[in-house]
């Protein structure tokens, strides 16, 4: 979607220029007034118009085409939960182990490994931090009893986030730095 915006915009200040350029250089060539293209400053002001609407029209489709494709990425991680905090060793049973320290921490014997459909450590494996866990869980219910019970997790170094698309981490992450940290959350996806 980021590509197709950018070569929208590339289009756009293309044509504004070539346009600009053509209509420079229509009004500085010396046309006589019966000739037959006299009327040529106002097709090419009649055409620039309609070209720069529909490249508006354009960028309008695709905002909306943007807009409704981050509603069905966010869709896709409904059951999907972050878990940042718990340490990585080599040999680890990540479901298990992750299902153990949530069910102990967050108060919920239930949660059990056949619960989870998915989980992953996500990104490059580092030596200053764990990498998060990502879970995803079979029952959208249970993920939600995970989510609304993370207070049970503070001061022990575990915290839960959901797993947001790109924009919409970046407006989280930007309402965090504007408002604080604890001025902001997260719910199904709407910051």
């Amino acid at each position: 979607m980021e590509s197709l915006k950018h070569t929208i915009f590339e289009l756009r200040d293309h044509f504004d220029n070539k346009m600009a350029e053509f209509q420079k250089n229509l009004q500085s060539a010396s046309i006589p007034a019966t000739s037959p293209t006299s009327n040529i400053a106002a097709q090419f002001s009649v055409f620039r118009s309609f070209v720069m609407g529909a490249l508006e029209g354009l960028q309008l489709q695709l905002g909306l085409l943007a807009g409704k494709y981050d509603e069905l990425e966010m869709k896709s991680r409904r059951k999907i939960l972050l878990v940042h905090g718990i340490q990585e060793s080599k040999s680890e049973k990540l479901v298990s182990g992750t299902v153990k320290i949530l069910s102990k921490h967050l108060k919920i014997p239930e949660l059990k490994v056949e619960d989870i459909s998915r989980c992953h450590r996500l990104g490059r494996s580092s030596s200053d931090k764990p990498r998060a866990v990502l879970i995803k869980f079979r029952d959208i219910d249970l993920r939600n009893k995970v989510w609304f019970s993370k207070t049970n997790l503070r001061n022990t170094g575990i915290t839960l986030s959901e797993f947001l698309t790109k924009e919409r981490h970046e407006v989280f992450v930007a309402a965090r730095q504007r408002f604080g940290i604890t001025k902001c959350w997260t719910r199904n996806g709407t910051v």
